[in-house]
């Protein structure tokens, strides 16, 4: 089912970018703005690791915590799944400014690395510490 989605989804913004080609210069009213759209990625690639490393264990579950997170976190940054689409579509398209955005996601996930809290020998002391330093050694390479 999530591979249908998945699949769905890139079938539709191979089909935008197709019609949005190099014609349209101007940017489409609904595209979101470069930050806003770091600060929403950063947050969606941690529902997707979160969903590799806790969901994947339980695969009963998956596909309803991880898709109940991105319709929160759709609804957190008051856009809808087509306002997505389409902005991501947009920035496909221009590769340069997309470029930029995820190194501001890759700041934005490195700053929430630095800030996991550690006790004084700098071991992870939260719950889910094997999650955490899994985190932390994609984050680094």
């Amino acid at each position: 089912m999530k591979r249908n989605i998945i699949l769905d989804i890139a079938l539709l913004l191979c089909t935008l970018a197709a019609f949005t080609g190099c014609r349209n210069r101007t940017i489409p009213e609904n595209v979101i703005d470069t930050a806003t759209f770091a600060s929403f990625l950063t947050e969606a690639h941690l529902i997707n690791s979160y969903d590799y490393v806790v969901v994947a264990a339980s695969r009963d579950s998956l596909g309803y915590q991880t898709g109940a997170a991105y319709d929160s976190l759709l609804a957190k940054y008051n856009i809808t799944q087509a306002d997505y689409d389409t902005t991501l579509a947009y920035y496909m398209n221009h590769p340069k400014t997309l470029e930029e955005i995820y190194r501001r996601v890759t700041e934005n996930l490195r700053d929430k690395l630095d800030n996991m809290p550690k006790d004084k020998s700098g071991v992870d002391t939260t719950e889910n510490s094997r999650e955490r330093n899994f985190h932390r050694r994609i984050l680094i390479q």
